[in-house]
């Protein structure tokens, strides 16, 4: 039997009820480094659904032993964009790194201001 497509979870939908998220970090000098990336000469965001997704990008990045899937509530995403944060100006959900070298990467981001929108009134 054939799903409806409007049965089916939009990505929007998963995005205002997610209530855990997934960066990458890494520790340095005492101090948490969350990894950015450049696409189109701006600083992007990458946050994963799961632990799973996350880990299969640094594998298939092979960014270096210090860099870790770092499990974080809405509340935590959102300060880190307004912190440590405050040059990206995107958010990739769930990108794979063949995404970000194309066009692509603008079908899996969103405006920073628009997730922080999105992920507040999720959290609400």
């Amino acid at each position: 039997m054939a799903e409806s497509l409007t049965s089916r979870p939009t990505r929007t939908s998963r995005l205002c009820t997610h209530s855990a998220w997934w960066l990458l970090a890494r520790h340095r000098d005492s101090q948490t480094e969350v990894l950015t990336l450049t696409h189109g000469g701006a600083e992007m965001l990458p946050v994963f659904s799961f632990r799973e997704e996350a880990e299969m990008y640094l594998l298939s990045e092979k960014s270096g032993e210090d860099w870790q899937a770092r499990g974080i509530g809405a509340g935590e995403l959102v300060a880190v964009l307004s912190g440590p944060c405050p040059i990206v100006q995107s958010v990739a959900l769930d990108p794979l790194p063949s995404m970000l070298a194309d066009e692509v990467a603008e079908l899996v981001s969103l405006d920073r201001e628009r997730f922080v929108s999105r992920v507040v009134r999720g959290a609400a």
